[in-house]
C-alpha cells in the first residue's frame, strides 16, 4: 500500500474550562459550519497561490486543548504549568 500524501490544515482551538471534558468539547463546538466555511476558503486562497504537487491530498483537522481553570497556577517557570488536555481530531470537516 504506497503512502498517502496529505497537506493538513489544523484549527487548534484553547479553552480554559472547570473540567477536562467541557474544555475539549467547548474547543471542539467552536468550529461551526461557519467557521468551517471560513476555514475552506482560506485554504482554497492558500492553495489558489500555492498549488500542492500532483498526488497529494487536502485534509482539515481540528485540535480542542483544555486548560482545566482548578489547576492553573500562574508562574514564570514553565515546568510548574500544568499540562493541558489535548484532543486531536483528523478528518474533522471536509470541503464538499
Amino acid at each position: 500500500c504506497p503512502l498517502r500524501r496529505l497537506f493538513l490544515f489544523i484549527e487548534v482551538k484553547t479553552r480554559l474550562a472547570k473540567t477536562q471534558h467541557q474544555g475539549l468539547f467547548d474547543g471542539l463546538t467552536a468550529v461551526t459550519p461557519a467557521k468551517q466555511r471560513q476555514l475552506i476558503k482560506l485554504a482554497e486562497r492558500y492553495l489558489a497561490k500555492h498549488p500542492l504537487p500532483t498526488g497529494y491530498d487536502v485534509r482539515f483537522d481540528v485540535i480542542a486543548v483544555s486548560w482545566i481553570y482548578a489547576s492553573w497556577q500562574p508562574a514564570l517557570i514553565h515546568s510548574w504549568l500544568p499540562l493541558p488536555n489535548v484532543l486531536w481530531v483528523p478528518n474533522a470537516f471536509d470541503a464538499s
